[in-house]
C-alpha cells in the first residue's frame, strides 16, 4: 500500500470583493510555477436565497521522483456569493462579494506506483531502504512539497490582499 505523511495544513479565510476565476487561476498558476499540476477532484454549485454556494476540490500534484509524489490537497468554499459590477477606468467589470474558506494540506506519498509491495520480501526491503537510503531524498521531497503549499498560500494571500484596495 502507497504510504502518505502529512506535511502540514493551511487554513484562509476571506470576506470581500473578489473574482472567482482569477482566484481560481492564481491558485492554478502558483502550482504551475513549481511545476506540480492542478487537477480539479470535485466541483458543486448550488444558489441559495443569501446567494451562490461553491465548493471546490483539487489536488495539486507532482512525481517527484519515480518512488514519491507531493501532494497539495486544496478545498475552497464560496458562500453568499453574489455579482457586482464595478465601474474602473470607464469600463465595467463583473467581481463578486461573498466569503471565502480555503483548506489546503500537503502529503508525502511514496510507493505511489506500488512497485515495492508484490512480494513480502520487496515490501521489507522498501522498509528497509526508506529508513537508511531513501531517507534524505524525502526530506528534500518534502520541503519541495512544503514550499509548495507555501507558495500557494502567499499567492492566495496577496490576490487577496490586492482585490481589497479594488473596491
Amino acid at each position: 500500500m502507497a504510504e502518505r505523511e502529512s506535511l502540514g495544513r493551511a487554513t484562509m479565510t476571506y470576506e470581500g470583493i473578489f473574482n472567482i476565476k482569477e482566484a481560481v487561476k492564481t491558485i492554478q498558476d502558483a502550482g504551475k510555477d513549481k511545476k506540480f499540476a492542478f487537477k480539479e477532484t470535485d466541483h458543486t454549485e448550488s444558489v441559495t436565497p443569501e446567494g451562490k454556494f461553491i465548493d471546490l476540490k483539487a489536488d495539486i500534484d507532482k512525481k517527484i521522483t519515480d518512488y514519491a509524489k507531493g501532494i497539495v490537497k486544496f478545498e475552497m468554499q464560496v458562500s453568499k456569493m453574489q455579482d457586482k459590477i464595478v465601474e474602473e477606468d470607464g469600463k465595467r467589470k463583473k467581481y463578486q462579494t461573498g466569503k471565502i474558506l480555503i483548506n489546503m494540506e500537503a502529503w508525502l506519498q511514496t510507493d505511489y506506483e506500488k512497485r515495492w509491495e508484490m512480494k513480502p520480501t520487496m515490501y521489507l526491503l522498501r522498509v528497509f531502504f526508506e529508513k537508511y537510503v531513501f531517507g534524505p531524498h524525502l526530506d528534500k521531497d518534502k520541503k519541495e512539497t512544503t514550499a509548495t503549499m507555501e507558495h500557494i498560500k502567499s499567492s492566495i494571500k496577496n490576490y487577496f490582499n490586492l482585490m481589497k484596495y479594488e473596491s
